[in-house]
């Protein structure tokens, strides 16, 4: 492969932590609260054309980033395991797994993505108390017994069987990737000897929308897979990258199928399918949008890096990671007790859709308000709250990626801090950095759960206790 300046490691790292940042915006769109429970029945609707919008931002860039997140996660680990780097594209079948690498990564992985999502699941607990104190909350359920409602408070911080509906619900998906990386050895050593049996069979799963108390949703495994089995065959990241406006228009196709059916309008479709144990949307519908969104994602990286956004993009590296454990609890109270008191209720109007495409921006905001005050006044609880700033963390500057295999990504966190730090170390002021936008769900309101899928939303009555984030 030649080495252009795109192929570049600096470039593509930098590239990377675009690409990190712009999918904890889209999973910030899943979870925005106060979407209308009612907006199913408005998409497609020309009276309502901010639903529609809303859901397209959802159904499409929101529901591909845990896919292509996972992706790059499974790609990174092989490398990592393997002896690799990202500026060498040769194939890694015949490399052997460094066995203190591995266990380096895990234990790197406890400090850096284990400890920050029990810390957050821990504080939303807390405020969640107090709220209870004053109205009912998903921490009081009626008709539960002790030992359940023990199961489920245990469920919601660490995720060991299920993730339960609440606002924690998010924070599964650190655990679902940290399992990835447990079974990353021997998933790599399987990959080497049988890869397509492997790939379709954990396929399969995803399609038929299994769960298992290993792996909560098949698609982090899945995706993950996808990521080391490519960087085994030494597929080059930047081979698609000629390729954008196909995919472009492949995920506007497959989303718009994936808003028709929520409209109701293929219907005949779904029973057909759910004859044979499927289901229209998460068996194929989801599945397309979110392969051709994370294609169309990562081939506009390629020019969103060479400008002015990328440099902003990878300045929100330090405070990313914390942004993305926090901004269900924060979206959460400034809803129900800014939102709701002064406007009253949700809507599909153009205010409210104001309030959804701002809800990162606000999430970034105050991830970095945060961070930058525990790292000036109580700096040994930075690496614990998911923060990064100076190198804190364990390691890992995003959700899961290891950055070990991201040398220019931490240098350019590092300038981030420099450049930040200059002007904040005067005086207390908090000088907000300017942030990227975009996301959507359901918050969980008073006895509300978390945000769920259009098919739990539409179509709860197969089981409404499974939510993709």
């Amino acid at each position: 492969m030649s080495h252009t300046p795109s192929t570049t490691t600096s470039v593509l790292s930098d590239r990377i932590a675009c690409v990190r940042v712009l999918c904890i915006v889209g999973m910030i769109y899943v979870h925005v609260p106060g979407i209308a429970d009612t907006a199913a029945e408005r998409i497609l609707d020309v009276a309502a054309p901010f639903a529609s919008l809303q859901a397209f931002i959802v159904e499409s860039f929101g529901r591909a980033s845990a896919a292509l997140l996972s992706l790059l996660s499974g790609w990174l680990c092989a490398l990592k395991l393997t002896g690799g780097s990202i500026s060498s594209m040769a194939p890694r079948a015949d490399k052997a797994v460094d066995a203190a690498a591995a266990l380096g990564m895990i234990m790197s992985r406890v400090r850096s993505t284990i400890v920050p999502m029990v810390f957050w699941a821990l504080l939303t607990m807390v405020v969640y108390a107090v709220v209870t104190l004053f109205r009912p909350t998903f921490l009081l359920l009626e008709g539960e017994t002790l030992a359940v409602t023990f199961w489920r408070y245990l469920n919601t911080i660490l995720f060991l069987t299920e993730a339960p509906h609440g606002p924690t619900l998010h924070l599964s998906f650190l655990r679902d990737l940290f399992v990835c990386f447990l079974l990353a050895p021997v998933l790599i050593a399987v990959l080497k000897r049988h890869a397509v049996p492997l790939v379709v069979a954990i396929g399969i799963v995803y399609i038929a929308d299994g769960t298992s108390v290993i792996i909560l949703r098949p698609l982090i495994l899945f995706a993950f897979t996808l990521g080391l089995w490519g960087a085994l065959r030494g597929v080059s990241p930047t081979a698609l990258d000629g390729t954008t406006g196909w995919w472009l228009a492949l995920a506007c196709l497959s989303t718009l199928g994936v808003l028709i059916a929520n409209a109701g309008h293929l219907d005949a479709l779904d029973r057909l399918l759910e004859t044979v144990g499927l289901d229209l949307r998460e068996s194929v519908l989801y599945p397309l949008a979110r392969l051709f969104v994370s294609l169309s994602v990562w081939c506009v990286s390629a020019h969103i890096v060479r400008q002015p956004a990328g440099q902003l993009l990878r300045r929100q590296m330090p405070w990313l990671f914390a942004t993305f454990c926090s901004h269900f609890l924060v979206l959460s109270v400034l809803y129900h007790g800014a939102w709701l008191p002064l406007a009253g209720s949700a809507g599909t109007g153009p205010v409210f859709f104001l309030w959804f495409l701002c809800a990162p921006v606000i999430s970034l905001i105050v991830a970095y308000t945060a961070v930058r005050l525990v790292h000036q006044w109580l700096p040994e609880l930075s690496p614990i709250m998911g923060s990064r700033l100076g190198g804190g963390g364990g390691g890992s500057g995003g959700t899961g990626v290891p950055t070990v295999a991201l040398p220019a990504s931490s240098a350019s966190a590092a300038q981030s801090v420099r450049a930040v730090a200059g002007g904040l170390v005067k005086g207390a002021g908090i000088r907000a950095p300017v942030a990227p936008v975009s996301a959507r769900g359901s918050v969980p309101g008073p006895g509300a759960s978390a945000t769920s899928s259009s098919r739990d939303r539409v179509a709860s009555r197969r089981d409404p206790e499974k939510a993709p984030v």
